[in-house]
């Protein structure tokens, strides 16, 4: 039998793992589908994220029907999007809570900055309805981008650094596999920052995380599932 505490965490774990996948797959289904991105992008909502010019967003300016549509559907997105955060980031948040209870240091030291997720996802919501709406009134939205993208890029800062901690305390506790996938999720974030938010690595950065997340959701999980199986959790 593994104590109350231990025992609410991986219950609570195991709850935000379901939650990851399910919005993240509900995600999928609303977000626009658009060929004609900015070069090097091949997801809209990224585009959107790391847009820096008026140009960056033609695929969604104008009146026609089309962009219309995808302004519409981003904005279905986004409105999802308002709920993702407590789910990712509260899953990042038990792993390193889970670490700190076995008196590691950096893992206490990153839910400071994954306690910062979920007002820095907010907040680019917030900027990316703004721009939408003023696109819907045939308005320019140029003097939002700046804006859109000190968000963007805390939220992101915000998620590989706690990686960076889970890695660091992974390591510590000698689970080198969740050590390396969180250490690839941090050094990832640092790629596409470094890189100038270029396209290819703003994208691979995102393949990485979806891989870190998907792996620590489905291992939540399992871990809650074999815990229970043998009656550890009661």
């Amino acid at each position: 039998m593994i104590s109350h505490h231990d025992q609410m965490l991986t219950r609570a774990a195991a709850f935000l793992g379901v939650a990851v996948i399910v919005i993240a797959g509900i995600m999928m289904l609303i977000y626009p589908s658009v060929d004609d991105l900015p070069d090097g992008f091949r997801s809209p909502v990224l585009a959107f994220e790391f847009a820096t010019t008026e140009s960056d967003l033609a695929f969604m300016t104008g009146n026609d029907e089309e962009t219309r549509q995808i302004r519409r559907e981003m904005n279905r997105g986004q409105l999802v999007d308002m709920v993702f955060p407590f789910a990712y980031g509260g899953l990042i948040f038990v792993l390193l809570l889970a670490l700190s209870r076995m008196g590691y240091l950096l893992p206490k030291i990153g839910i400071i900055f994954v306690l910062a997720i979920i007002p820095a996802d907010l907040w680019e919501n917030q900027v990316m309805y703004a721009i939408t709406e003023r696109l819907d009134e045939g308005l320019l939205a140029a003097d939002l981008l700046p804006r859109l993208h000190v968000a963007t890029w805390l939220k992101w800062w915000a998620i590989g650094l706690s990686a960076i901690c889970l890695a660091v305390g992974y390591f510590q506790q000698k689970n080198f596999l969740n050590g390396v996938i969180s250490f690839f999720a941090g050094a990832g974030v640092t790629a596409a920052w470094m890189s100038g938010s270029n396209a290819v690595f703003v994208e691979i950065m995102v393949l990485i995380l979806t891989v870190f997340f998907g792996y620590f959701s489905i291992l939540s999980i399992y871990q809650y599932w074999l815990m229970k199986k043998k009656g550890y959790i009661t």
